[in-house]
């Protein structure tokens, strides 16, 4: 009797196996950090518009009433949003953050709401509300030209992020001070 031959299953072989997974983990190690940067890129692009909205808010609000929002003080005064999130907010929204009702808070008299901030603005971890940028820093700093000189003086440098050596023809300048985290690069309005 004669048997019938049934054609033999070719599988992969241990090395074919070995060299996908190679080829796998190569393609891997060059497209994560590219994929990484392109989100602290539109992070950082994020984070400059929302300070160009704050910065527009402001000068409006001095434009409207004729001084800075009372939580400007001095041209030495560098003001923290993260720390102060509410009195930002209800001053620059004309809305109570708690609540939602018009509020006449920071000399914004008749409730004008000069911004209107988006949820993802806030810091969905805390139970409080708390301002961050798109990093989710909560240290938002801001200056005002307090003095009409057409500059703010004092400002990091942000080619190296530190110091306070930087003078700025503006109006308002916003920044992100990261000393404290791990990414190592703050965002500037006017850089």
């Amino acid at each position: 009797m004669k048997k019938t031959l049934r054609p033999r299953r070719r599988g992969f072989t241990l090395i074919e196996l070995l060299t996908v997974i190679a080829v796998i983990g190569i393609l891997a190690s060059i497209l994560i950090p590219t994929v990484g940067s392109a989100r602290k890129s539109a992070n950082k692009a994020k984070t400059k518009a929302q300070f160009t909205g704050y910065a527009n808010a402001i000068q409006s609000f001095k434009s409207t009433y004729g001084y800075w929002p009372e939580f400007f003080t001095s041209d030495a005064t560098s003001y923290n949003v993260g720390s102060n999130t509410a009195e930002f907010v209800n001053t620059l929204s004309g809305r109570n953050i708690t609540n939602g009702n018009p509020i006449q808070e920071g000399g914004n008299r008749r409730a004008v709401p000069f911004y209107s901030f988006a949820e993802d603005e806030f810091d969905p971890d805390e139970t409080t509300d708390t301002l961050v940028d798109a990093f989710r820093n909560p240290n938002i700093i801001i200056k005002v030209d307090y003095n009409n000189d057409g500059q703010i003086t004092g400002l990091p440098n942000p080619s190296t992020g530190s110091g306070s050596s930087e003078t700025v023809r503006a109006k308002v300048a916003i920044y992100s001070d990261t000393s404290n985290f791990a990414e190592g690069e703050g965002v500037y309005s006017w850089d």
